[in-house]
């Protein structure tokens, strides 16, 4: 009775093995079809099912390991076209925006140079306050907010409003003879507070989404001085928010490109084996 028991056992477990390997190959062949039909992320559910069900099933898990890199091939090929194509409608906006700019770049000390707006070259706004920007050759954007007068404000920080009441600030800027320094010339103070992005607060954004309404700049963080964006000023900034966002999506494209040509180089590599 208890041979029989064994040999009832033993054909059940062998039966369930047998079930178990006709699903899985089921199942392989189903994700199969779905590569076949470019239906791709089905195809990975059906692969990921596969694994997570018939973990025994060594030699599916296999094949399904082949078709899951064959499907990352796939889309690793897909996005490296479609930043490529990109890229160069990006490039050719940034070849047209460069007309407004001038590099500032000392190849002997400087790896990444920074583009400046022809109306805010410095020699062309000496002793006056104003709002001025920057962005590096990889989009990396600055506010700088210039104050010239007979005497310190040392302020840190800027709010811009419009008429409306809306408004928006920047973080505050400690004075560390960097991104915030002064200097006194002939009697008169020059301050210079500078905001990357992160401390920005919006406020190139407020700018670039108000073209034509009066702007209200105030020097905060000590004495109170307030001045109106001019609208040379305002033109240079938005012109300069537009040039940033165009090269740093070309910085990224660059960076997803590279990666896409790494992870191809690989796959290739793993799918030849």
């Amino acid at each position: 009775m208890k041979r029989l028991y064994l040999l009832i056992c033993l054909f059940a477990v062998i039966c369930g093995c047998n079930n178990d390997k006709k699903d899985a190959e089921a199942l392989l062949n189903e994700a199969r079809q779905y590569y076949e039909a470019n239906e791709w992320e089905i195809a990975k559910q059906k692969l990921d099912s596969l694994k997570s069900r018939y973990p025994k099933q060594v030699e599916y898990l296999k094949d399904g390991l082949v078709l899951m890199r064959s499907i990352e091939l796939k889309e690793q090929e897909r996005n490296f076209a479609y930043c490529d194509s990109l890229l160069s409608v990006k490039e050719e906006e940034a070849k047209e925006l460069s007309k407004n700019f001038i590099l500032e770049k000392d190849p002997q000390y400087q790896d990444i140079g920074t583009w400046v707006h022809k109306r805010q070259k410095l020699e062309r706004n000496v002793e006056r306050s104003y709002l001025r920007s920057s962005v590096n050759e990889n989009g990396k954007y600055a506010l700088i907010s210039v104050y010239f007068g007979k005497g310190p404000i040392r302020h840190n920080s800027l709010k811009v409003s419009a008429k409306d009441g809306s408004f928006a600030e920047t973080a505050a800027i400690p004075y560390d003879g960097g991104n915030n320094f002064s200097f006194n010339d002939n009697g008169n103070t020059s301050e210079v507070v500078t905001y990357n992005t992160e401390k920005d607060g919006g406020v190139s954004a407020f700018i670039y989404q108000h073209p034509k309404e009066k702007i209200k700049v105030e020097y905060k963080g000590g004495k109170n001085y307030i001045i109106y964006l001019a609208d040379n000023d305002r033109k240079a900034l938005r012109e300069t928010f537009e040039y940033a966002a165009v090269l740093s999506d070309i910085d990224h494209l660059k960076k997803e490109l590279e990666k896409s040509q790494s992870r191809i180089a690989y796959l290739k590599l793993k799918l030849e084996k």
